[in-house]
């Protein structure tokens, strides 16, 4: 059989137990008020005692805001973790393939490792600090020295995993800060009203 609740305001019947809440420690039938009335009801008291106390059973009503801050947080970094995870096993692929062409075609391979840093540095003196760029030379200078030595192949392997390491690192700092601002715009910081409904042993929305 469906349980009916009734409001102790309007007096309407209804089986949508949702639509109600026990805010205070009135027993029977009489504890069940329609949210929407007892809107009605703390709007007309405004700041008075019994906005916050019932005025039958003197039972104060258990209330707390929220906002949802942190769960925008929580979404926008595992969007971001996400992404960043798939663009750094592209750069992996990207230098496995390199390593591949530097130890057997070593002028093509480094060919594109210089255009692709050239590139990339540029980005960073654009946009990150000078620290992660004084890498970079860094990573350049011991390319150049290896091809000056005619030490390609020996060096190769190690220069890649430093080079892989300094973009993933390079490109997950830019990537983050600057994602981060756009998927923020997405979002809309609001705020909830909570009121302790003694029944469900739970905080609800929908009240003062």
């Amino acid at each position: 059989m469906t349980q009916l609740y009734n409001c102790r305001i309007c007096f309407d019947e209804s089986d949508v137990r949702k639509d109600f809440i026990v805010p205070c420690d009135c027993k029977g039938t009489n504890k069940y008020v329609h949210k929407d009335c007892l809107n009605l009801w703390l709007k007309t008291l405004g700041s008075g005692n019994n906005y916050d106390v019932c005025k039958s059973c003197l039972g104060k009503y258990d209330r707390k805001t929220e906002n949802n801050e942190s769960q925008i947080l929580k979404n926008i970094k595992s969007t971001i973790n996400c992404e960043i995870t798939q663009y750094i096993i592209m750069f992996l692929l990207f230098f496995i393939i390199i390593g591949v062409l530097v130890n057997y075609f070593p002028i093509i391979g480094y060919t594109i490792i210089g255009i692709f840093y050239f590139l990339l540095y540029v980005t960073c003196i654009l946009y990150t600090n000078t620290i992660l760029i004084f890498i970079g030379v860094i990573i350049l200078f011991n390319y150049f020295n290896s091809q000056k030595n005619n030490r390609i192949k020996e060096k190769s392997f190690f220069i890649l995993m430093i080079a892989f390491i300094t973009t993933s690192f390079l490109f997950s700092e830019y990537y983050y800060d600057e994602r981060y601002k756009e998927l923020k715009l997405n979002y809309v910081l609001s705020t909830s009203h909570l009121m302790y409904d003694k029944e469900l042993g739970v905080y609800v929305e929908g009240v003062l």
